[in-house]
């Protein structure tokens, strides 16, 4: 995200408004690899309004995607239908349809057409649904804003083949996990200032994440919201000096903080009225016509904004019990008081009300320094409480995609709300030869006026390393990997990015042992069973990663509380798991090979290797999603491995067809595709959620004894000798009768 922050008070965020949804980054890959099967089938692809289709297709396509399939697509739908009702659905489809067609759509369903013969632009639902989601993609850097993949896009899609320095390698991370965190150490807010005079453009710049790490660094444990209102509240419109930021967050007050800055940042602009208009009573049409009391969304809300100001602004004039009394009914008024809340009071009441002695004199004891009853008679004092208050409210709100990416990323930990740093010791090496406090903030100047980032910033876009992003010579470079060898007792890269990975495999099983114990997670598993129970899975687990993903999450521990022999779990698992060892997304690139030897999750004991695929496709689904990878998966991972391999296929319900087809393979030759096309013999076993679900709440049942009893009933159909030149035998048969 290299963002323009066009308006001063803004604050900064990774996801659209629009686009915002709980499942973050694995809708992002979804994005991804969607917009990516476009431009792989045509190179000519473009992201445009109407008669173009591509807005159009990938809404369609998204809402016909696993993690969508609880939205409401009535719109898209009636869309449709109403389209081929009018015999116009395959006139859309070409791009045909004419103004004079539009018309006959009512607006529900209608295309608005720009004047003067201009493109056209898809129903506001459709079209700006997909920019809205997409707007993500070009925040992280991943697109650039006409969609097409950026390299750092094209990274996290394959980046199994990401090329790596020395000093990224000694990151216990996924690839995937690197490409978001070189991301984050590129990402700028940024202020453009255009001088005509001199054609030149100044950019002042504000870095999230070195502000995160400089703050960590200075003390190893904060706040999580203490921490991230203040990195969301800065902008580059308000510079601090960096010795001031670093001394008033780490010793100051959050309130004191936010308060102070904003004050700083809004200046004037909170003086709207002057003369009269600021002491007498404002009109419900002036209080309206103020920006800050607008809401497009919610109509009424202004009429809730205008009922406080008046109610308070007489009470504060004229201190009656009547007066009061209307205060106090419009504090129980429901609705109304609730939008008043989130609009001046940072969603806490205004008033303190004792109801049993409702006087004015116990009313002004009760609420002294009330700056409502203070100030309540200046106009400008509403403007100005607005204002600051709708500003907090995003301050709040718009961090949690940051903080996301960078638990993605491992940077950071989360332990009941404190915040700290995964690799201290990797970012304090780094901090030797790069002075995060003095790259908070940064300021040049550029040839000309910049429309784009991409313009000015391509290395945003493009695939360049840490030490690249942090300026690091080769001397440099060594001076840092020599310092972070020292930090673990001068031990090699390798151990030291053992130790993490170690470190990182004790977090995943604390999270689990307090999360999920044995018998917690053989009650969660017959949930799967109904996706009904989505949303409570997701709550009780991470509201970060899809159903399908959490599933497979899940049945990797279930194993590992079944296996007696242990082993790494997260290596076991092809996800992408936050610090905490939460599933988050498919390990990226991995999906996409067509040949790999991997398959869900892969086991390897001292002397067998176990693979277990998982799906919540229905069985008839299975059939034609699910045959050929699970075959291919088990086939390449037996050819791979010189010790048995075994293949569990855990699902909801299998039909007889597929329990009897993956059977009859054990006594057939297949031919592996990743390596050197060998035949081999593959044991693959379907295993229902109940059952799986049985055996964790028998204590009798491990690894051993699942492994044994597969083995001997799949070891004479193993042993059985296979005729490979069947075929040949046939024809040979028919050629010799004619």
């Amino acid at each position: 995200m290299i963002i323009t922050q066009r308006y001063s008070k803004s604050v900064f965020n990774f996801e659209n408004t629009n686009g915002r949804t709980a499942d973050y980054y694995p809708n992002l890959i979804t994005y991804l690899e969607l917009l990516d099967s476009y431009q792989s089938k045509n190179t000519q692809w473009t992201w445009e309004n109407y008669p173009n289709l591509s807005r159009y297709n990938f809404y369609n396509d998204i809402m016909n995607t696993d993690q969508f399939q609880n939205r409401n697509r009535q719109r898209l739908d009636e869309f449709i239908n109403k389209l081929t009702e009018l015999g116009l659905y395959q006139d859309f489809l070409q791009g045909r349809l004419t103004q004079a067609d539009a018309d006959r759509v009512p607006d529900l369903y209608g295309l608005v057409f720009k004047p003067a013969g201009g493109n056209s632009v898809l129903d506001k639902e459709i079209e700006q649904k997909a920019r809205h989601y997409t707007s993500n993609l070009v925040k992280l850097g991943l697109t650039y804003d006409d969609r097409l993949i950026s390299q750092v896009g094209h990274d996290l899609l394959n980046s199994e083949d990401l090329k790596k320095t020395r000093l990224e390698s000694s990151l216990p991370i996924e690839n995937s996990a690197l490409v978001i965190l070189r991301q984050l150490a590129k990402a700028m807010i940024n202020k453009f200032s255009y001088n005509v005079k001199t054609d030149k453009t100044t950019i002042v710049s504000y870095s999230p994440f070195a502000l995160l790490i400089a703050l960590l660094l200075k003390k190893s444990n904060m706040s999580e919201k203490y921490l991230f209102q203040h990195i969301a509240l800065l902008t580059p419109y308000d510079v601090v000096p960096t010795d001031k930021l670093i001394d008033s967050i780490l010793n100051g007050s959050l309130n004191d903080n936010i308060y102070k800055y904003n004050v700083e940042l809004f200046g004037s602009n909170n003086n709207v009225f002057s003369g009269l208009a600021s002491s007498r009573e404002l009109t419900r049409e002036e209080f309206g016509n103020i920006d800050e009391f607008k809401n497009n969304r919610q109509g009424n809300t202004v009429d809730y904004y205008y009922n406080l100001y008046r109610l308070n602004r007489r009470f504060t004039l004229d201190k009656t019990e009547k007066n009061l009394k209307a205060l106090f009914d419009f504090s129980k008024s429901g609705v109304p008081y609730t939008a008043v809340k989130k609009r001046f009071g940072n969603n806490k009441g205004l008033f303190t009300f004792n109801p049993k002695n409702l006087t004015v004199e116990r009313f002004l004891a009760d609420n002294d320094d009330n700056e409502f009853i203070e100030m309540g008679a200046d106009n400008n004092f509403y403007v100005t409480v607005a204002m600051f208050s709708k500003r907090r409210d995003c301050i709040r709100e718009y961090y949690n995609s940051f903080k996301k990416l960078l638990t993605i990323a491992n940077v950071i930990t989360i332990n009941n709300g404190v915040v700290s740093l995964t690799m201290p010791k990797f970012w304090e090496s780094i901090a030797k030869e790069f002075d995060f406090e003095n790259h908070i903030f940064g300021q040049h100047d550029v040839n000309g006026s910049v429309n784009y980032e991409s313009d000015f910033y391509p290395e945003y876009f493009s695939s360049i390393t840490l030490q690249e992003i942090f300026n690091l010579s080769e001397t440099q470079t060594e001076r840092v990997l020599t310092a972070l060898k020292a930090a673990y007792g001068d031990r090699s890269l390798d151990d030291i990015r053992s130790e993490e990975a170690k470190a990182q495999e004790n977090r995943l099983l604390e999270t689990v042992n307090k999360m999920l114990p044995r018998e917690s997670l053989a009650d969660l598993l017959p949930m799967f069973t109904d996706r009904t129970n989505d949303s409570k899975i997701q709550k009780d687990i991470t509201p970060n990663a899809t159903v399908p993903t959490i599933f497979e999450w899940v049945v990797a521990i279930a194993w590992y509380y079944i296996s007696e022999e242990k082993y790494s779990l997260r290596q076991s698992m092809n996800l992408t798991l936050d610090s905490e060892g939460l599933p988050v997304a498919q390990a990226g690139g991995q999906k996409n090979k067509q040949d790999d030897n991997s398959g869900d999750i892969t086991i390897d004991y001292t002397d067998r290797t176990l693979l277990l695929e998982v799906t919540l496709m229905d069985k008839n689904s299975i059939k034609r999603g699910e045959w050929e990878p699970v075959l291919r998966h088990s086939v390449n991972l037996s050819a791979n491995r010189t010790v048995p391999v075994q293949t569990y296929f855990i699902t909801d319900a299998v039909d007889k067809n597929t329990e009897n087809i993956w059977r009859s393979v054990a006594a057939t030759d297949l031919e592996e595709t990743a390596i050197q096309h060998r035949s081999v013999r593959a044991t693959i076993y379907p295993l229902t959620i109940d059952t799986l679900s049985n055996w964790l709440h028998d204590e009798s049942v491990n690894e051993k004894v699942v492994w044994g009893a597969i083995a001997s009933s799949y070891k004479p159909l193993i042993e059985t000798d296979f005729d490979s030149d069947w075929k040949t035998d046939i024809l040979d048969s028919i050629s010799s009768n004619n």
